[in-house]
């Protein structure tokens, strides 16, 4: 089954590009399948880049069932398995931070570098980040459905990433970026693509197109 999630991108995006949602679990060693949930794989994630954002006109998150309005949160780019990260004609995995999956930007098949928006402030050296794959797409996953993803890969041994990788990941960047829309906060996206993943030119391309105003 093939997610058509509508992602809120101009251009060249990975809407266009027919892209939608991705992964599987993290585990740390020695971690198991857990009875009756998704599968644990080791799968590692580590954090390359991390900058707050804040917008002054909120959206509805749309990579969740009811998602909540955003005004803030953190554009991240993660390392890993460009395997796990390739886009396929199946339901993809998704990546998580936390009990919230994270709006995946770009395609990262070639780079293995995923870039996304986690629509909250949440504390990155205490929050987990890590692939599943639930049986559901992502715009019909409840907060319980999440939740109990979460708790499942904490079960499983996944952990938060370690507070000197948080901050080097935040060193990269010139401090938390404020925009006045969701369109602009994409747009400034399409710079981190090209600093992680500048193979997708045609998406950094789509993502500097000029915004069509209403």
């Amino acid at each position: 089954m093939k997610l058509t999630m509508k992602l809120p991108i101009l251009g060249a995006s990975l809407a266009a590009l027919g892209v939608a949602a991705f992964a599987t679990f993290q585990q740390a060693q020695g971690g198991s399948q857990v009875p009756g949930v998704t599968p644990v794989m080791q799968t590692p994630v580590h954090l390359l880049f991390a900058q707050p954002f804040h917008l002054d006109q909120a959206y509805q998150y749309a990579w969740l069932k009811d998602g909540p309005m955003v005004s803030e949160g953190w554009l991240i780019a993660v390392s890993t398995d460009a395997k796990v990260a390739a886009v396929t004609d199946t339901h993809d995995e998704l990546l998580f931070a936390g009990a919230t999956p994270i709006e995946r930007l770009n395609e990262a098949s070639e780079s293995g570098v995923v870039i996304g928006i986690v629509p909250s402030t949440v504390d990155l050296s205490s929050t987990p980040i890590f692939w599943a794959k639930p049986e559901i797409l992502p715009e019909a996953l409840t907060a319980a459905d999440v939740q109990a993803t979460f708790e499942a890969a904490v079960s499983a041994g996944v952990v938060a990433q370690r507070s000197d990788v948080v901050q080097r990941a935040q060193q990269t960047n010139d401090g938390p970026v404020y925009m006045q829309t969701e369109g602009l906060l994409y747009r400034y996206a399409a710079d981190v693509i090209e600093r992680y993943s500048p193979e997708e030119a045609d998406l950094i391309s789509g993502l500097r197109a000029p915004l069509v105003l209403k």
